[in-house]
């Protein structure tokens, strides 16, 4: 991984150092272009009718695919004559590129000819913006070129003698490129070698370029001014663009890190948004579930007679077992339900649940935490685990709850995600993203806290990563039998669940 991360990063610099400035072309260089464009399709065709044997393979083979998966035809003398059939499907062959390209002209299809154009314009050292006005009049200039050459082979076809021109040479006066202004866009190959970031803050930064350019604050970074930066933040927090003030936020400060390495890279002279700061106003934090939101969570049919209406298909024991590790371990809902049955295990007379970032479909926070080995809380044991997970065992399954692994993109976590929202909605639970499972995380902790338990005890619990003085993430080390010492707490005095399982035989 590290050296994958070493050539990726030398790629991007490489990248970066050969980048060619996209240029607007002037009318004197679309000719230019346009001009290399006609000799380079001249040059194609006589290349092709000077290569005999290629010429009977193409026009043979027009309709079947690329000329390395056709047949391997006999070899044609120099000197012989083409076959006539040869001669007349490589004529058809050329009307049919000409009709093509004056279909490409009447229905103003620019887009089609911006391969050949990219490849004419490389050949003069040039990379043209073919977004700008002057890029589409250079479009258009070679469409008219590339049917010109269309004719010419044409003609050629009945043996009218038409030279090949040779390519122009790029222009020797600077003037006539028109540099495109460097925009905020420009920054991100600077700083996907500065950063290598991860794909989500990639898609991230792509989208607040998005929302840069509809916020109409897309300007050359020259032009960018403070009161443009004070616009962008205000607009990005007007609840009118549908997204949480928090993730404006997100999206401010990825532009204003692309405007930080524009800054370092000569790019721009100074970042104009510095100390431009964004509050965040309509944040709501996580509250624990209530007692009264704990005891409908726990007091409907599922916990009463072990049976529930079907739900995006899980099946209700799946969701019992989710539901009440969730309670009493405060696990993400994505650690849970990953779950293997070989991951409930026995050390030192402690029943244990093994919580580890490479089982499939795990999308653990903390990777630097490893594998995390939580124990089972005393009333989650009562109410029959370790017998759900024998006969999980006796069934021959990996997973142990197996309804959450649909396979393709959802994950575990997100099909009992789905669960909850519908249990919460039949209980007439609060909606919304900061009153699902999470909510349990909050839950176990305050509960702890409320009888004392140290915060290392808890972090060992949930997962939390701990913050060091200097800001480092530490994980201390807990005895698995510490946690367990806080599990037999009476935390959850009014949950008084009845055992609803079927009691499974020693045998």
């Amino acid at each position: 991984m590290a050296r994958r991360a070493e050539v990726e990063g030398e790629f991007l610099e490489k990248r970066r150092a050969l980048a060619v400035p996209a240029v607007r072309p002037t009318a004197a260089l679309q000719t230019i272009i346009a001009d290399a464009v006609y000799a380079g399709q001249l040059a194609w065709d006589e290349g092709r009718r000077a290569d005999r044997h290629t010429t009977v393979r193409m026009v043979s083979g027009v309709h079947s695919g690329p000329i390395d998966s056709r047949p391997d035809y006999p070899e044609v003398s120099r000197l012989a004559p083409l076959p006539a059939s040869v001669v007349a499907q490589r004529a058809a062959f050329n009307r049919t590129r000409l009709e093509y390209v004056q279909h490409a002209i009447a229905s103003g299809d620019l887009q089609a000819m911006i391969p050949l154009a990219s490849q004419a314009a490389r050949s003069l050292g040039l990379t043209v913006d073919w977004d700008s006005a002057e890029g589409a009049a250079t479009l258009e200039a070679c469409l008219r070129a590339h049917a010109r050459a269309c004719e010419v082979s044409i003609k050629r076809d009945s043996g009218v003698v038409v030279d090949t021109p040779a390519l122009p040479e790029p222009p020797s006066d600077t003037s006539a490129l028109k540099a495109t202004p460097l925009h905020l866009r420009d920054a991100l190959v600077n700083w996907e070698a500065k950063r290598r970031p991860k794909p989500d803050a990639l898609k991230r930064t792509e989208r607040a370029l998005l929302l840069l350019k509809e916020a109409g604050h897309d300007k050359p970074l020259g032009k960018l001014t403070r009161p443009d930066g004070a616009r962008l933040r205000d607009w990005l927090r007007d609840p009118a663009r549908g997204f949480k003030q928090k993730t404006g936020q997100n999206y401010w400060l990825a532009l204003q890190s692309l405007l930080n390495v524009a800054t370092e890279y000569g790019q721009l002279e100074r970042n104009p948004w510095a100390g431009l700061e964004f509050d965040v106003t309509d944040s709501k934090g996580r509250a624990e579930f209530t007692a009264e939101q704990l005891t409908a969570l726990f007091g409907s049919t599922l916990y009463t007679a072990g049976a529930y209406r079907p739900i995006y298909k899980v099946q209700p024991w799946d969701a019992y077992y989710v539901m009440l590790l969730g309670l009493w371990t405060g696990s993400r809902i994505g650690e849970l339900g990953q779950l293997e049955v070989a991951d409930v295990l026995t050390e030192n007379r402690v029943a244990l649940v093994s919580i580890h970032e490479d089982a499939e479909g795990s999308t653990i926070k903390n990777p630097e935490a490893g594998i995390r080995k939580v124990p089972i809380a005393p009333e989650v044991l009562r109410l029959g685990l370790m017998d759900f997970v024998r006969d999980r065992q006796a069934a021959g399954d990996i997973k142990l709850f197996p309804s959450l692994h649909r396979g393709g993109k959802t994950s575990p976590g997100d099909v009992m995600g789905e669960w909850v929202r519908g249990y919460r909605k039949d209980l007439g639970l609060p909606p919304g993203p900061l009153e699902g499972f999470h909510k349990f995380r909050h839950t176990i902790r305050t509960a702890l806290a409320a009888h004392h338990v140290g915060e290392a005890t808890a972090d060992a619990l949930t997962g939390h990563a701990a913050t060091g003085s200097t800001g480092r993430k530490v994980y201390t080390h807990v005895r698995p039998v510490t946690v367990l010492e806080a599990l037999r707490l009476p935390l959850f005095p009014f949950l008084d669940l009845p055992r609803v399982y079927p009691t499974r035989s020693a045998s």
